[in-house]
């Protein structure tokens, strides 16, 4: 499985990594961004999953996940936040989940284990 994880707060995005890597698979690749603007970097790539911030400086996590599912259209997309309140605007990209901060090991594990689009 391949798994994006971006956050603009480099401490918080270590925190998802760190995460993500006790909970996935050893053969899971895990890529991660600290910037919006790294986008470019996925032009050519597909992912299975993307855990993406609802605010990545300049852009917002729903324009970020627009982007990329141009991209990798079949993308589970699980917004992470600090903010109780859903933004209507989530429902636009379909997401798969949506995880609060701070979360735990489990609540990570189970949207892997609940993905919109079963992955391999």
């Amino acid at each position: 499985m391949r798994i994006l994880a971006i956050d603009d707060e480099k401490n918080l995005l270590q925190v998802l990594t760190d995460t993500l890597h006790r909970v996935c698979e050893k053969e899971d690749t895990i890529v991660a961004f600290s910037k919006a603007k790294d986008l470019a970097k996925c032009e050519n790539k597909t992912f299975d999953v993307a855990f993406i911030d609802m605010k990545l400086g300049y852009l917002s996590g729903v324009d970020f996940a627009q982007e990329l599912l141009r991209y990798s259209p079949h993308c589970n997309i699980i917004y992470v936040t600090a903010d109780d309140m859903v933004h209507a605007s989530v429902f636009q990209t379909r997401p798969s989940g949506y995880v609060l901060k701070p979360y735990t090991d489990d609540e990570i594990r189970a949207e892997l284990d609940n993905l919109r689009y079963p992955a391999k």
